[in-house]
């Protein structure tokens, strides 16, 4: 079990790279392994990630499926560095054996400053860091593009994904999800003694990561002509956090230097 959640996770950060369009260059490219005038100008994003996914007979969650296929990426962007820029290009989701469709990647992009940022159009990493519970993460491999209106900075991920309108007489329902994922606290909580005499401990901590997230999903509308579905609204809210420990283990101390109160800060 352990290893099959250490591959999930494995993989589903390989899709957050892979969908994650905003770079975070506005205003400090240099600090953030940017090059002005090279991978910031004008210029075509151009990728393709294979994937397989196999939850048969031992996920918990999931009636057993394999999802086998490739997403392919391609956008030109006006400018990653500037106050706003556009973004303009295809994806197409190849399913091995089944059917390929082909996204538009549409957005307009506002840097507010270095770390604030408004995307109107695609979003930027679909799934959002989700936990499980809340989200399949087997939608990412079969719908990997979303549309609407996202907030994002390195503590706080809000959308509107509008994945269903409707028009008159129409057959299907209007139907939208909104999203929150907030940050509460990120970083390091140190703990273990320190050793006395030649060896010193490095000190060991607790890396933790814990995230507040909501969603709010609406489906309905007035003016369709949608056979009979169930239709309303839906709020589902939690709290998770990651500990992960680091155990550091002893090293000989520098000569006249042996005593560990040289070491506490």
């Amino acid at each position: 079990m352990a290893l099959s959640a250490q591959a999930q996770l494995s993989a589903l950060n390989t899709l957050r790279i892979f969908h994650s369009y905003d770079p975070g260059f506005y205003g400090i490219a240099s600090n953030r392994g940017c090059i002005r005038g090279l991978d910031t100008s004008d210029a075509w994003e151009v990728g393709v990630l294979g994937f397989m996914r196999n939850t048969e007979f031992f996920h918990p969650m999931e009636e057993g499926r394999t999802l086998f296929g490739t997403h392919a990426l391609a956008y030109w962007h006006s400018g990653y560095d500037r106050k706003s820029y556009l973004e303009l290009g295809g994806m197409a989701n190849v399913t091995f054996g089944g059917e390929t469709r082909f996204y538009p990647h549409v957005a307009v992009v506002l840097n507010l400053d270095a770390i604030n940022v408004l995307r109107f159009g695609t979003l930027s990493n679909p799934g959002h860091d989700l936990p499980e519970p809340l989200y399949n993460p087997g939608r990412r491999y079969q719908q990997p593009v979303e549309y609407g209106f996202q907030y994002l900075s390195p503590y706080t991920d809000a959308w509107i994904h509008w994945d269903q309108a409707t028009t008159s007489g129409s057959l299907q329902k209007e139907s939208f999800t909104v999203g929150w994922n907030q940050n509460i606290f990120r970083g390091r909580i140190g703990f273990g003694p320190y050793s006395e005499g030649t060896m010193l401990s490095h000190r060991s901590y607790l890396l933790v990561n814990s995230r507040f997230v909501g969603l709010y999903r609406h489906v309905g509308g007035q003016i369709d002509n949608a056979p009979p579905q169930p239709t309303g609204n839906r709020i589902q809210t939690g709290v998770w956090a990651m500990v992960t420990p680091f155990s550091v283990g002893q090293k000989k101390a520098p000569k006249g230097f042996e005593s560990a109160e040289m070491w506490r800060a």
